[in-house]
């Protein structure tokens, strides 16, 4: 029953307001969020690998309709063996950190399980920000948690490190407009933050 919901390059092109960005994330995430038909959505992205309890817990149900669903990311070399990638010796330093929601925040766009009510009650992640796809999702859980939505852990995830990744971007770099993920910008600005109702085009 998979449907596969495809935005084009000039709908990406004209959304743009960084040329270095072909390829909006959260805005496309919205627009398959608005078209879901299943009672619970998962956000997640093509590098992650779901870690064994994650996995069983996601299976076992019963989610509460006011709570977003995170996991902690770790980030891990791809060629390695599954068994290589649960081992901690392995694992890459990613700075994500262990702080108790809202404030641990990063990776939110990795994953993120919640009913679909809520995620459409919340409108999704920053659509007026078109220069930068960057920390749209530390937003949304920032202004998620301003609206009392309750935010928990349920595991991990496995991030297949990756060139022009954040964390393989030079220091230099990384608040340029070289890179593809955008500038950064100021993300606690105006919380709670929400979407105009044709937010998910």
């Amino acid at each position: 029953n998979a449907r596969a919901v495809i935005i084009p390059p000039e709908i990406h092109q004209k959304y743009s307001l960084n040329p270095q960005m072909p390829f909006h994330e959260m805005p496309a995430k919205n627009a398959a969020l608005r078209r879901a038909a299943g009672d619970a959505v998962i956000i997640t992205n093509a590098d992650i690998l779901f870690g064994e309890r994650l996995a069983a817990r996601i299976a076992e149900g019963g989610f509460a309709a006011d709570t977003l669903y995170r996991a902690h990311r770790i980030d891990v070399k791809p060629e390695l063996t599954w068994e290589e990638i649960q081992n901690p010796a392995n694992q890459l330093p990613s700075g994500e950190g262990f702080l108790p929601p809202p404030w641990y925040l990063g990776a939110g766009g990795d994953f993120c399980l919640a009913a679909r009510s809520l995620w459409l009650s919340l409108r999704g992640f920053n659509e007026t920000i078109r220069f930068s796809t960057r920390a749209k999702d530390w937003q949304f859980f920032l202004s998620a948690a301003a609206q009392d939505a309750s935010i928990e852990f349920i595991g991990d995830v496995y991030h297949l490190d990756h060139e022009c990744g954040f964390r393989n971007t030079s220091s230099d770099d990384r608040n340029s407009e070289r890179v593809h993920f955008g500038k950064w910008w100021d993300i606690e600005f105006g919380l709670p933050v929400s979407n105009p109702d044709n937010w998910g085009m």
